[in-house]
């Protein structure tokens, strides 16, 4: 599942390590409202975040620790991989 902050959508954001595109075609399908955010956040199996506020929200429903975050210009990324039992 790819979620995104929406005013992150077309920025080209890096650091000495990586550029990133965040690209409208990869993450800008439909809008969700944050109640619908947390029925796919806790639904998927895999997720892609970026954005402070998506990431925030993922952090808050314990999906990932903090130290799992990813800080590039200032927007935050985040991978997280659900074991399935």
């Amino acid at each position: 599942m790819n979620l995104c902050d929406s005013d992150n959508l077309g920025k080209i954001v890096s650091n000495a390590d990586v550029e990133i595109e965040i690209s409208k075609e990869y993450f800008g399908g439909q809008l969700v409202d944050e109640k619908e955010a947390i029925t796919l956040l806790t639904g998927a199996n895999m997720l892609n975040l970026v954005g402070n506020r998506i990431v925030k929200l993922a952090l808050s429903l314990n999906l990932a620790s903090k130290d799992s975050v990813r800080i590039i210009d200032n927007i935050s990324f985040l991978l997280v991989y659900k074991s399935i039992q």
